[in-house]
């Protein structure tokens, strides 16, 4: 339901089918054909929910974003979370054309840890917002090892979604290698980030997570100790041009943009300048460095090959010492 009064007044219920004829094509088509039951004679045919695991936040623009997890259901409402039948999802709502979009993000590989025989962890899925709505962050925590059935080594997992690019960063392990590692337990975020912009670095996002910690012998009536991971961070770098620099080359255009597999780079050069091409992802990794060399004055375009490049959002930063030029791409 939808509220655009504080509260006032209310909409009506807003219904999402996640399967059926009418339902949404990304969750009828993520479980692989080898897994499905063999009555399946087509996939409209088949059910999927959500239960309770989910979570959301409306963007800038008053849409609605939904995570969790979808899983194979049946016509009784029974659901069958496991390896294959499940993922998790960003479920997306949008105000103009009153339409919803599925995005599957992950295959989760276990659903359900038990510890001393009576508390129950699952995925957790969580989506947390800037204070502008304008980038969200989506996570969920998972056992990922390697013959484990059960969800109990779970480590904390994140994905960020830039709104107004309809483009996601790469899925990060945040707990890795962290005191967290396999032991994520319970673990979510805020339903806010905090956000800063540094100069020289970019606009950079603090993402507070919490995970519970789990003695030999759980006692329900102890109080819960919780601890706080630092070091959670989402950057979006500057690639401005430094202050009292003047570049004597700039970045007209790149197409296509969205890309695939290449990109052309147009430049136009006013001075002979010793030039290099640097690629950064979504979290301010250099993921492509291309020197290019000396150029001459004119007009120029320089094709990247991007293969190597998953789905994500990227700067492409053209620079000579200090000087510099930037512009935004995505790869679909």
């Amino acid at each position: 339901m939808k509220t655009e009064d504080g509260g006032e007044s209310w909409s009506e219920p807003i219904h999402c089918q996640l399967g059926g004829e009418n339902g949404l094509e990304e969750v009828k088509e993520f479980i692989p054909d080898s897994v499905l039951p063999g009555s399946v004679s087509n996939r409209d045919s088949l059910f999927f929910s959500m239960e309770y695991h989910l979570d959301m936040v409306v963007d800038f623009e008053g849409n609605a974003h939904i995570t969790g997890l979808i899983a194979l259901a049946d016509s009784l409402q029974q659901w069958y979370p496991s390896y294959q039948l499940m993922g998790t999802f960003h479920v997306i709502f949008n105000n103009e054309s009153e339409s919803w979009d599925a995005r599957h993000l992950y295959s989760n590989h276990t659903f359900e840890g038990v510890f001393d025989s009576q508390f129950s962890q699952y995925n957790n899925p969580h989506i947390s917002s800037d204070v502008d709505g304008q980038f969200l962050f989506l996570s969920w925590i998972d056992s990922d090892v390697e013959g484990l059935e059960n969800n109990i080594m779970p480590n904390f997992y994140s994905i960020t979604y830039a709104t107004e690019d309809d483009a996601y960063s790469e899925i990060n392990n945040l707990t890795e290698f962290t005191q967290a590692m396999w032991h994520a337990y319970f673990a979510g975020q805020s339903h806010y980030v905090f956000r800063d912009t540094l100069p020289g670095v970019g606009v950079v996002f603090n993402i507070p997570v919490v995970y519970q910690e789990l003695s030999d012998d759980l006692d329900p009536l102890e109080p819960v100790q919780y601890w706080y991971i630092e070091g959670f961070k989402f950057i979006i770098p500057d690639i401005s041009v430094e202050e009292n620099q003047t570049a004597t080359f700039k970045l007209t255009n790149a197409y296509p943009n969205p890309f695939s597999e290449k990109v052309k780079i147009k430049l136009n050069v006013s001075d002979s300048e010793n030039l290099e091409i640097e690629v950064f992802n979504s979290t301010g990794q250099l993921v492509k460095s291309i020197p290019i060399g000396r150029l001459p004055k004119g007009k120029h375009q320089i094709e990247i090959n991007t293969s190597g490049l998953t789905r994500d959002v990227y700067f492409l930063r053209l620079k000579s010492g200090k000087k510099c030029e930037g512009l935004k791409m995505i790869k679909l």
